[in-house]
């Protein structure tokens, strides 16, 4: 029993550090968007890149 709760703590965790990490990750893809300093070519990069790691916690079996 103890172990089956330790398991479930930590996929709670893992869960709701997965969330907050997206969160970031969509928080930083927001401020590089706005960034009236930050080139076209290496912003539409900078935003690509971040929609695929938000893809890929949202969808973990896509590649990444």
């Amino acid at each position: 029993y103890r172990r089956r709760a330790q398991s479930t703590a930590r996929t709670a965790s893992y869960g709701k550090n997965l969330a907050s990490l997206r969160e970031a990750l969509a928080t930083m893809k927001d401020e590089c968007q706005a960034h009236a300093d930050l080139g076209g070519e290496a912003k539409a990069s900078w935003t690509a890149t971040l929609d695929r790691a938000i893809r890929w916690i949202e969808q973990p079996d896509s590649e990444f």
